[in-house]
């Protein structure tokens, strides 16, 4: 078996990033010198279980893991999962900067939107306060006559009436011009 020197303290003993514990390491653990190592045995096949040699006693404690709801495992299988474990942090470390660096422009993009926004609702305010026809009178305003174009309301209702009164007059001294 495998063999690693690791110091013990308050009865637990820290290999493979794993913490085991056993009570019978606690008596090793006030006896020892601080700072002081010992002897670990581990099956690579199944490091959830391992052995520390007592010197006093000349025998190996068995110790468990400290956190019972891990189960048994192998040396490579931790290995990988620790490894997995750190490449996908890493992998999505860049993603996660990405995805910051991306709110961040979406929030400042928005603000001059909004700014920009508040800019020209603040010209077209000023504009209509320093115009000189205020601007509901402009949205109601009569066209200009163009040279060229139908006579205005007023001329058509004139022309109409006067040739109401012709017919109203005998047809002998009926005069109607089509001037359309």
């Amino acid at each position: 078996m495998p063999v690693e020197y690791r110091t013990i303290n308050n009865a637990h003993v820290k290999l493979f990033s794993h913490e085991y514990h056993s009570n019978a390491l606690k008596l090793l653990s006030d006896l020892a010198k601080p700072g002081q190592k010992f002897e670990v045995r581990y099956d690579p096949r199944n490091i959830s279980v391992i052995w520390v040699f007592n010197p006093i006693g000349d025998q190996f404690i068995e110790c468990r893991f400290s956190d019972l709801t891990k189960s048994a495992i192998s040396l490579w299988e931790d290995e990988a999962r620790r490894s997995r474990a750190k490449s996908d942090s890493t992998q999505f470390a860049d993603t996660r900067y990405e995805s910051t660096l991306r709110r961040e422009k979406i929030k400042s993009e928005g603000r001059s939107k909004t700014r920009q926004a508040r800019r020209e609702e603040e010209r077209h305010r000023q504009h209509k306060t320093n115009a000189l026809v205020p601007h509901s009178e402009t949205k109601n305003a009569a066209p200009t006559k163009r040279d060229g174009d139908r006579p205005d309301r007023t001329e058509r209702r004139k022309r109409m009436l006067h040739k109401l009164n012709e017919l109203k007059k005998p047809k002998a001294s009926r005069t109607v011009k089509n001037e359309y």
